[in-house]
This record gives structure tokens, C-alpha cells and sequence, in this order.
């Protein structure tokens, strides 16, 4: 019995000497603090400061649980998430709003950055997501809407942008000397959708709408398959490729001022691709002195010009035009690789350049 209740007393006083330390560990973030283990937000933080939370650490989880990481408005500056370097970082199911910029990657210290954001929300802050010297940052699920400079902007770093919504804002994405991939997304109402810097920029299976420019890429490598490109002034505008030649295929454009606009020294495969109701399908930029083409097998329906390639190296072959207000192919000087057609077109002739 003495045994027994020795053994108790020594259970009570371990207990009455841990308690502390317990609910120490458990008290909820406040803003400002550097997170160094995986946390749970358990209310709103609403902050006045330069940093909301700074996270430091490996295989660490930050669960918004459905709440809020407000800032003291995008005019004050701040960073709502930093994340330091050397860490990887899950944060999910909430929002960062009101900061000059709402996640960003620290370089401080050259280490590699691994961050995952999964059912996040960025909204009105100056930037969404900032991604700087060698991050690697995955967006799935997400949306980046309202913020006032950019919905995410990388810089020598790598971003997977998947399944998620960009819109709202002068720039939705922004590479510069930077990896980027968009798949699945929904870039709706931005001044430009995605552009392109100096960088290797893929979108595939995603929408981009409603814009004046819908993607603009420049001295960069271009892969644009399988999207759909509508309802802006220019849907797809090229210039200076770098590292081989952009590659735009099964793509819809539709309701543009200009489907794809070709810059100087651009060099494009386009294939397969449907244009419909646009001012011109396929045209060249005011500058454009010289600009390198394929187009093989692509359909025009509808647009007031198919195709109008008065400039550059232009090889044409199996194109469709039906039913434009004015030309269906202007090509002067293109090569002609056979069987394109032109039908319905309002210019007489259909088509300059190659045979219709």
C-alpha cells in the first residue's frame, strides 16, 4: 500500500511540474512569432506589424483551420506567411489578406525553400505569392484574387500552379528568369494572365479570359497546350523565343481582339488549334520584323481575318479558314506545304500567298 501511494504522489508532482511546460506549448500563435513545429490557428490574427508569422522548420504544417492572417493594409507592407530558408512548408485552409505581400520565401540564407499552399486563399494584398531564389512552390486548390501588383510573381525559383483560380489582378502570374507551370487553372480578369520574363513558362488545360493580354511571353520558352484563350484584347502575344521554339497546340481561342500575336524573332509550332470570332485568328505584332512559323492543320471559323502574316518566315500547310469578314490567308512569300483551305471568306481572293 505505502508503495502504491508512493508511486501516486510521484505521478501527481511529474504531472504538477509538466503542466506548465504543456500548456506553453499549446498556446496559440500570436503575431510575430516564428513557428518551429506544426501549428493550428485557432482564431483570426489580426495584426498591426511588419510580419504576421514566420515559419522555420522541416516537414512543417500550417492549418489556417478556416481562419484569417489579416495585415495592417497592403499601403503599411509587411508579409502576412514567411517562410525562412532551409524550411518546407504545408499551409493550408485559410487566408492571408491585407499585406504588402501575403507569402513570401526568405533567401536570407541561400538554403532551399520547399512550400506547398492547399485550399489557401490570397486576396488584396499587394502580391499573392512571392517565390524568390530557388523556391519551390506548389499551388493546388488555391485562389489568388484581388491583389493589387500580382496574384504570384517568382523570380529564379519554380512554381506549379494547379488547379486553382488567379484573377483580379494588373499581372495574375508573373515569371521572371523562372520555371512556371499552370495546369487546370481558371486566370480570369487580370491585366495580363501569365507573363513571361527570361523564363520557361508552361499552361496547360486552363482557361485564360477576360483580360487585355491573356499570356505575354518574351525572350522565354512558351508551352501552350490544350487551353482555352477568350474574351481578350490580345489572347497569346510571342517574342525573342529562347531555347527552342514555342510550342502552341490544341488550344481554343475565341472572342479575342487577336488570337496569338507573333513578335519579332519569335519562333512557333502551331498546331491543331481552333480560332473562332476573333479580329484576327493569327497576326503580328506593330514591331514584328521578322518572326519564324508553322502553322499546320489549325481550323478558323468565323473571325474577321484568318491569318495575317505579312512579315517573317511562314511555312503554312492544311489550315481551314471558313467564313471570315475579310481574308482568310494573308501570307506574301510564305512557303506552302499543301492543303490548306479557304471557304466563305469575304476577301477575294481568300488567300495571298499559298494555295487555297
Amino acid at each position: 500500500m505505502k508503495v502504491r501511494v508512493a508511486l501516486l504522489s510521484t505521478a501527481c508532482l511529474t504531472a504538477l511540474v509538466l503542466a506548465p511546460q504543456s500548456a506553453q506549448a499549446a498556446a496559440p500563435p500570436q503575431c510575430g512569432d516564428t513557428l518551429r513545429q506544426s501549428t493550428t490557428l485557432t482564431a483570426d490574427l489580426v495584426c498591426t506589424g511588419d510580419v504576421g508569422l514566420v515559419v522555420k522548420g522541416d516537414d512543417l504544417v500550417l492549418d489556417l483551420n478556416g481562419h484569417t492572417v489579416r495585415g495592417p493594409g497592403v499601403a503599411a507592407g509587411g508579409t502576412g506567411v514567411l517562410v525562412a530558408s532551409g524550411t518546407s512548408l504545408t499551409v493550408t485552409h485559410g487566408t492571408v489578406r491585407g499585406w504588402g505581400t501575403g507569402v513570401r520565401t526568405s533567401t536570407q540564407e541561400l538554403e532551399p525553400v520547399y512550400v506547398t499552399l492547399r485550399r489557401t486563399t490570397l486576396r488584396d494584398n499587394g502580391t499573392g505569392l512571392l517565390a524568390d531564389q530557388g523556391a519551390e512552390v506548389t499551388v493546388t486548390g488555391s485562389n489568388l484574387t484581388g491583389n493589387r501588383t500580382a496574384g504570384a510573381a517568382l523570380f529564379l525559383s519554380l512554381v506549379r500552379l494547379d488547379a486553382s483560380r488567379v484573377a483580379g489582378s494588373p499581372t495574375g502570374v508573373a515569371a521572371g528568369e523562372a520555371q512556371l507551370v499552370v495546369t487546370n487553372t481558371d486566370v480570369d480578369r487580370n491585366g495580363v494572365g501569365v507573363s513571361c520574363r527570361s523564363s520557361y513558362c508552361e499552361v496547360r488545360q486552363s482557361t485564360v479570359h477576360r483580360g487585355t493580354t491573356g499570356v505575354d511571353a518574351f525572350d522565354s520558352r512558351l508551352v501552350l497546350r490544350a487551353n482555352e484563350v477568350r474574351g481578350t484584347d490580345v489572347g497569346v502575344t510571342t517574342g525573342l523565343t529562347s531555347d527552342g521554339t514555342d510550342d502552341v497546340t490544341l488550344n481554343r481561342f475565341s472572342g479575342n481582339g487577336v488570337g496569338l500575336q507573333l513578335g519579332t524573332f519569335s519562333r512557333t509550332s502551331l498546331q491543331r488549334n481552333r480560332f473562332e470570332r476573333n479580329g484576327t485568328g493569327v497576326g503580328t505584332a506593330a514591331s514584328d520584323e521578322e518572326h519564324t512559323l508553322e502553322a499546320v492543320r489549325n481550323t478558323f471559323d468565323r473571325n474577321h481575318d484568318g491569318m495575317l502574316l505579312d512579315v517573317g518566315t511562314n511555312r503554312l500547310g492544311r489550315n481551314v479558314v471558313r467564313d471570315s469578314t475579310d481574308w482568310g490567308i494573308r501570307a506574301p512569300g510564305a512557303v506552302d506545304l499543301g492543303g490548306n483551305v479557304a471557304t466563305g471568306n469575304g476577301h477575294v481572293p481568300q488567300c495571298l500567298g499559298v494555295t487555297c
